[in-house]
C-alpha cells in the first residue's frame, strides 16, 4: 500500500484534452509570432517600396524637365507633363523653385502655395527621402529631384495614411488567419480528444470483462494504437480462457475436472438449501477399465475415457455438470432432479457405459452410484453417500446403479 501511494504521487497525470491544448498553444504560439513578423517585414517592405517608386519617379520627372527649353516651361507645360504621368490617386507631384514657390502641381488645391518649410527641409541635396505634414495635417512619404537646367526641385508625395491602412488591413488579415487557425486546430483537437477518450472508454470495458471473467467483445475502436491495445486484451482474454480451460477442466477428457466439480456442488447445495430445490450427485466407476490398461495398453485406456466421457455428456442434461475425478471415476451433478429423475438417468448411463467399445477387446461397463439431496436437517455428505452407494454397486456385482439408502428421501 505505502509503494502505490508513492507511486501515485510521483507520477503525475494529464488530461488528454490539456494535453492536445498545450501541443495546439505550442503550435499555434510559434506561428503567430512569425505572422506578426512577416506582417512587420511586409509593412517595411511596402514603405521601401513607396520610397523607392517616389524617388524615380521624381528623377524620371526631373530629367524630362530638364531637357525642356527654358521657354516651354511654362505653367500649363509643366502640368500637362506632371498629369501625363498618370499617379496614383493618393500620390502627388510638385515642383518648387529655389525661393520654395510652387511652380507646378498635380492637385490644383496645392498650387501657388509656398513651399518655403519644404524648401528648407530638402536644403541643398540634390535628392533624397524625407516625411512631412501636409496642409490638411497628413503625413506625406516625399521624394525629391532637382531639375539640372533650372532652378526647381521636383517633389513627389505618397499619402502614409495609405501605408498605414495597407497595414491595418494586413494586421486584420493575420489575426483572420491566426484566428481560423486558432479555430481549426481546436476543432481538430476536440475531435482526436472524443476519438481517443472513445476508444480508452471502449477498451476499458473490454478490459473489466477481462477482469471480472466475461466474454471479451472487442469494439470498434478510432484509432490505430488503440486498435492494438483492444488486439493485446483479446489475446489476453484468449489466454486467461486457456489457463482457465486448464484449471478447471480435465485435459484427457475435456470434462471439467474435480475442482470446477466441487465448486458447482457448493454452489448447487447452497442454492438447494435456500430455495429446497432438489438434486441429486452420481458417482461413476467403469468396470474392467484396468484390465484394458494391463492388456492393449494406456492408449486404449484413453481412448475407452474419452469415449466415456462423450456418452456421459450425450447423456445427462445441458443443465447438468459431468466430470472427470480422476482414473476412471466420473461424477455427474444433477441440477433439480428428484429421485425418480436421479434413478433413471443413472440407468441410462449404465447402459450408454455399458456398450462396446471400438477395438477394445475387454467388456468395459459402468456402475453408478446415487445420493439425493435431503431438505430436513443432519443429512448426510452426499458425495461421501454417492461413493458408498457406488461401492455397494460394484459389490453387488457391477454393471448396475445403487441408491444410498441413508439419502434416499422416501425412506
Amino acid at each position: 500500500m505505502i509503494a502505490n501511494r508513492i507511486d501515485h504521487t510521483a507520477k503525475r497525470r494529464y488530461s488528454l484534452r490539456a494535453s492536445l491544448l498545450w501541443l495546439l498553444a505550442a503550435c499555434i504560439l510559434p506561428a503567430i509570432s512569425v505572422a506578426v513578423n512577416l506582417a512587420v517585414v511586409h509593412y517595411r517592405l511596402l514603405h521601401d517600396q513607396i520610397h523607392h517608386d517616389t524617388t524615380m519617379l521624381a528623377r524620371e520627372i526631373a530629367a524630362n524637365l530638364g531637357q525642356a527649353s527654358a521657354d516651354a516651361a511654362d505653367l500649363a507645360a509643366i502640368a500637362a507633363l506632371i498629369d501625363r504621368r498618370g499617379l496614383p490617386e493618393d500620390w502627388s507631384v510638385t515642383v518648387l523653385d529655389a525661393a520654395g514657390k510652387v511652380v507646378a502641381a498635380s492637385r490644383e488645391s496645392a498650387n501657388r502655395q509656398s513651399r518655403r518649410p519644404l524648401a528648407e527641409a530638402i536644403g541643398p541635396a540634390p535628392e533624397g527621402s524625407l516625411e512631412v505634414v501636409a496642409d490638411d495635417g497628413k503625413r506625406v512619404i516625399a521624394s525629391f529631384s532637382r531639375v539640372a537646367s533650372q532652378p526647381w526641385t521636383v517633389v513627389v508625395g505618397a499619402s502614409k495614411a495609405s501605408l498605414e491602412e495597407r497595414r491595418t488591413w494586413l494586421i486584420v488579415r493575420v489575426g483572420i488567419g491566426i484566428f481560423a487557425a486558432l479555430t481549426l486546430g481546436l476543432w481538430l483537437a476536440a475531435g482526436i480528444a472524443r476519438r481517443v477518450a472513445a476508444s480508452v472508454s471502449e477498451l476499458n470495458e473490454a478490459a473489466l470483462a477481462l477482469a471480472t471473467g466475461k466474454p471479451v467483445i472487442l469494439p470498434e475502436v478510432q484509432l490505430a494504437e488503440a486498435e492494438a491495445v483492444g488486439a493485446a486484451i483479446l489475446e489476453a482474454s484468449r489466454t486467461m480462457a486457456t489457463v482457465q480451460q486448464q484449471a478447471y477442466h480435465d485435459p484427457l477428457t475435456g470434462l471439467a475436472n474435480r475442482a470446477l466439480f466441487e465448486d458447482a456442488f457448493a454452489r448447487q447445495l447452497a442454492s438447494s438449501e435456500r430455495s429446497g430445490n432438489p438434486f441429486a450427485v452420481l458417482a461413476i466407476d467403469l468396470d474392467e477399465f484396468k484390465a484394458v490398461n494391463d492388456q492393449q495398453g494406456h492408449a486404449a485406456g484413453d481412448t475407452v475415457l474419452r469415449i466415456a466421457a462423450e456418452r456421459i455428456t450425450g447423456t445427462v442434461r445441458a443443465s447438468d455438470v459431468p466430470a472427470r475425478m480422476g482414473g476412471d471415476e466420473f461424477s455427474v451433478l444433477l441440477t433439480d432432479a428428484d429421485r425418480d429423475d436421479a434413478v433413471q438417468t443413472a440407468e441410462r448411463l449404465v447402459a450408454a457405459l455399458s456398450q462396446p467399445y471400438p477395438d477394445i477387446k475387454i467388456a468395459v461397463s459402468a456402475s453408478v452410484g446415487i445420493a439425493v439431496y435431503q431438505a430436513e436437517e443432519n443429512r448426510v455428505d452426499l458425495l461421501d453417500a454417492a461413493d458408498r452407494a457406488l461401492y455397494q454397486a460394484k459389490g453387488a456385482g457391477k454393471k448396475r446403479a445403487v441408491l444410498d439408502a441413508e439419502s434416499d428421501p422416501a425412506d
